[in-house]
C-alpha cells in the first residue's frame, strides 16, 4: 500500500496538500481517486477545491454514479462541504499513518468473504469516498425540517428507513442497526429535528439502488450477480458508519443527563445509555475512524472561518497541528477537540488532553 512519511506535527494545510498530491506506486493516479479520469478532471491545487467544494463533491460522486439525489440544494452549505473534503483528506491521512487505523481497516475490508470470493479489486478509498462526502449531505434537512417535512421526499426518506435490503453491517455496533430508526423519531418528535447522519446515510441508500436498478436494466446476468453482491454488503458497509455517526449515547453514571437518561428510557433508547464506549477499531473500524476524525476536523470547529476566502489563510487552521505514531495521535494547539471521544470511542489506556492511544 502507499504511505506516508511519519510527520513531526505538520499542520493541518500541509497535510491536506501533501494527501491531495500523493500518486498510487507506479502510477499517475492520486491515491484519494478511485476512478480513473483525466489529470486535468480535478483541480490541480488542493487550494482550488476548497474554493469550490461543492464542484470537487458532485464531480467525484458524478463519476462513482450516486448522483442521483445530489442537487444544489443539499450542497448548499459551502463550509459544510469544505468539512466534508477535510474530513476525507484527513482520514486518508491517519489510514496511510497510523497502523492500527490501517491493519484494522484492512483486516475487515480486504478479508472480506464477499471481495475474496468474486474477486473483485476494492481500494479503501471507494469506502471513505462515499462514507465522507456523504457523511453530512442530510444536514440541509437538519437546519431547514420545516421545508422537507411537506414534501414527497420526506415520504420517500421514510420508507427507506425500514427497506429490507438495509441489511445489517457486521462492522456496525448492533445497538445502532436496532435502534438507528427509533432515534431518528426520538430526534424529529423531541427536538424538531431531522437527524442528518441517518437522512444522509439513506440519501446514499437511495442513489445506490437508484443507480443499481438502472444497471440492471442494461446488463447481462453474469454482471448483476456482482452487482448484488456489492449491494447486499459492501455498499452496507459503507451506508451504516454514516447513518450511526451522529446517534448519541449517554453515559448512565452522568448526572448531568437525569432529563436525557429519562428521555432515552420513555422512548424505548435504553440501549442507547451506556457504561463504557461501544465503538471499537477492531470490530467497527470505518465507523471509528468516521466518529473521530468527524470530531477532530478543524473546519466546522472555527466559528470566525470565512468559506468564501482562502480558509489556508486563517491562523486557527494553520495553527492547528497533529503528530502521527503506529497508535497514538498528538494534537497541538487545539487540546480541546478530543475531551469527549473518550465517552464513545474506545481507546487504550493513554488519553489526556492532548493525546489518544487507539
Amino acid at each position: 500500500m502507499f504511505k506516508l512519511s511519519k510527520n513531526k506535527g505538520k499542520n493541518i494545510i500541509e497535510i491536506f496538500h501533501e494527501v491531495y498530491n500523493l500518486k498510487k506506486k507506479n502510477s499517475d493516479q492520486k491515491i484519494w481517486c478511485y476512478y480513473n479520469c483525466d489529470q486535468n478532471f480535478f483541480p490541480t491545487n488542493v487550494e482550488e477545491i476548497f474554493e469550490h467544494p461543492k464542484n470537487f463533491i458532485e464531480k467525484y460522486i458524478r463519476l462513482s454514479g450516486k448522483c442521483q439525489i445530489i442537487n444544489d440544494l443539499i450542497l448548499a452549505d459551502k463550509k459544510r462541504n469544505q468539512h466534508s473534503i477535510s474530513t476525507f483528506l484527513i482520514g486518508m491521512h491517519l489510514y496511510l499513518n497510523v497502523k492500527i487505523i490501517k491493519d484494522n481497516i484492512d483486516t475487515k475490508i480486504f478479508n472480506n468473504n464477499i471481495i475474496t470470493q468474486t474477486n473483485l479489486t476494492i481500494e479503501f478509498c471507494y469506502y471513505w469516498f462515499l462514507i465522507c462526502l456523504y457523511h453530512d449531505l442530510g444536514y440541509v434537512f437538519e437546519k431547514k425540517p420545516e421545508e422537507i417535512l411537506k414534501t414527497n421526499f420526506f415520504n420517500d426518506l421514510t420508507l427507506n428507513l425500514t427497506h429490507p435490503d438495509l441489511k445489517e453491517s457486521k462492522l456496525i455496533p448492533s445497538i445502532i442497526t436496532q435502534n438507528y430508526s427509533k432515534y431518528f423519531y426520538y430526534v424529529l418528535i423531541k427536538h424538531n429535528k431531522l437527524e442528518h447522519g441517518i437522512i444522509a446515510g439513506l440519501l446514499l441508500f437511495m442513489a445506490l439502488n437508484q443507480g443499481y436498478v438502472t444497471k440492471q436494466n442494461n446488463q447481462y446476468d453474469e454482471t448483476i450477480v456482482t452487482t448484488d453482491v456489492i449491494k447486499n454488503e459492501i455498499w452496507n458497509d459503507i451506508i451504516w458508519p454514516i447513518i450511526g455517526h451522529n446517534i448519541w449515547y449517554i453515559n448512565k453514571n452522568d448526572s448531568a443527563q437525569k432529563e436525557k437518561i429519562d428521555n432515552y428510557t420513555k422512548t424505548g433508547l435504553k440501549d442507547l445509555i451506556i457504561n463504557e464506549p461501544v465503538i471499537n477499531i477492531k470490530d467497527h473500524p470505518l465507523l471509528y475512524l468516521l466518529c473521530l476524525v468527524d470530531s477532530i476536523e478543524p473546519i466546522k470547529k472555527i466559528t470566525d472561518l470565512d468559506c468564501d476566502n482562502n480558509v489556508f489563510n486563517n491562523k486557527d487552521l494553520m495553527d492547528y497541528k497533529i503528530s502521527l505514531s503506529d497508535t497514538k495521535i498528538t494534537f497541538f494547539n487545539h487540546k480541546n477537540v478530543i475531551n469527549d471521544l473518550k465517552y464513545w470511542l474506545k481507546f487504550s489506556n493513554t488519553y489526556s488532553s492532548t493525546t489518544i492511544e487507539i
